[in-house]
């Protein structure tokens, strides 16, 4: 059985979204969508658009927060408030 990831590897067009989407999250840190804002932003189907970010939780590249939304993995560990400000500007991480 071909896991999400596995199908990724043939080349089509999926596999220049898949890069644009992690590039995405790379250059937009604080960035935290869910399945339906991933798919307006990307302009995608639903099945595509879920296997797309489900392949990128698989690499560890997004990771899946309790409340649905997909964020880039360094980040998912971040307390809210710290997220918040990140989005906003520059953070300090010394109080």
């Amino acid at each position: 059985m071909e896991t999400t990831c596995s199908l990724m590897r043939r080349p089509d067009r999926r596999f220049d979204v898949l890069e644009r989407i992690e590039r995405d999250f790379q250059a937009t840190p604080a960035l935290s969508l869910t399945l339906a804002q991933a798919r307006r932003l990307w302009a995608l189907e639903h099945d595509t658009c879920a296997m797309l970010l489900q392949c990128l939780v698989e690499q560890r590249v997004l990771s899946r927060r309790a409340d649905g939304r997909f964020v880039l993995a360094s980040t998912n560990t971040l307390p809210p408030k710290l997220l918040a400000k990140a989005a906003t500007g520059p953070v300090s991480l010394i109080a």
